[in-house]
């Protein structure tokens, strides 16, 4: 099993650094992010130094800006396929994905704006991720098609089931 962590500010990197030691005392492989939304000495690194967060696996080196542009250059979502992997992907993220296919059978999440079909025109393609990066498009995430609000519950039952105490 993997587990990728995304962090970028001070309360994250705390609440990470207590997940992460745990993972790493099981052997279980975390894949960390750092978007670099908090990115000085003492708005970040400090806080890996002091409690032993390792590296980030990956940097993103966002820095400043407002919520609409941070959260747009933190992350564009590109999923393949009709399978649940694409369905997660898409809901987790909640930032539109792009779908290199001509059709799905996840039609809501191209009616709720979660998921663009772009089949396999590269210019459509570009297009729309350009459109994404620059929050042309929008994601309605105030009607939830799937969630039941017992997802935090879920994952502990699923944690637990697998013998993993964080």
């Amino acid at each position: 099993m993997k587990i990728l962590s995304i962090v970028g500010a001070r309360p994250q990197f705390i609440k990470a650094a207590l997940i992460s030691k745990k993972l790493r005392e099981r052997s279980i492989n975390e894949v960390l992010i750092h978007t670099g939304q908090h990115y000085n000495f003492n708005m970040s690194d400090v806080f890996f130094k002091e409690l032993n967060l390792p590296k980030p696996d990956y940097y993103l080196g966002i820095g400043s800006g407002n919520h609409g542009w941070q959260t747009g250059k933190m992350l564009i979502v590109l999923v393949y396929g009709n399978t649940n992997t694409t369905l997660a992907g898409a809901l987790a993220s909640e930032t539109p994905c792009v779908i290199p296919r001509n059709e799905t059978e996840w039609v809501e999440l191209v009616e709720l704006g979660y998921a663009f079909l772009v089949g396999t025109n590269e210019t459509l393609i570009i297009q729309k991720v350009e459109e994404i990066f620059n929050k042309e498009v929008n994601v309605d995430i105030s009607e939830n098609t799937y969630g039941d609000g017992k997802a935090s519950d879920k994952i502990i039952e699923i944690l637990l089931a697998e013998k993993i105490t964080l």
